[in-house]
């Protein structure tokens, strides 16, 4: 068998149908279709995610998913990131930032329909709490602002009176 420059340089062997290179476990070796196509890469699950790549790749900077890395560099997930990029964006949507979701990482794939983790419940009762107490903070703000206003417009009837 000869090897082409390519392929011996990039791991990769020309397809039976065009130019375009098939990616291969080793130089000379073609990976399982059935392996490759159980995994995604970053855009398919960004895509079914409705998130953007970008994202994707804040996440797993954080240590929040994991990837592979194929022979070509891509990144590839599997079917579990789905499940657990949604869980993301909920405790994200509750107002948690990603460090404290990062701190909370391994709960990430219990939170539908599995017993709670307690790291989880914990963080949800801290960010609770300060919710809680911001939202007393802007009560005070909008009964102080509703009383000024309702100075002012005492004050604005007796001008124009």
């Amino acid at each position: 068998m000869h090897i082409t420059r390519h392929e011996f340089t990039f791991g990769v062997a020309p397809t039976e149908g065009g130019p375009h290179p098939r990616v291969t476990a080793e130089p000379g070796r073609r990976q399982s279709r059935s392996s490759y196509s159980e995994r995604m890469r970053i855009g398919e699950l960004a895509r079914r995610c409705g998130v953007t790549v970008r994202a994707i790749r804040y996440y797993e900077s954080l240590g929040l998913l994991e990837s592979r890395r194929g022979p070509n560099g891509y990144r590839s997930f599997d079917d579990t990131a789905v499940a657990r990029v949604r869980n993301i964006r909920t405790l994200l949507a509750s107002g948690l930032d990603g460090a404290s979701i990062a701190a909370v990482g391994h709960c990430l794939d219990d939170l539908d329909g599995a017993p709670a983790c307690e790291a989880a419940i914990d963080l949800h009762e801290q960010r609770l709490a300060v919710v809680t107490e911001r939202l007393r903070e802007l009560t005070a703000v909008r009964d102080q602002l509703a009383r000024r206003l309702a100075e002012l417009r005492g004050d604005a009837r007796r001008i124009h009176a």
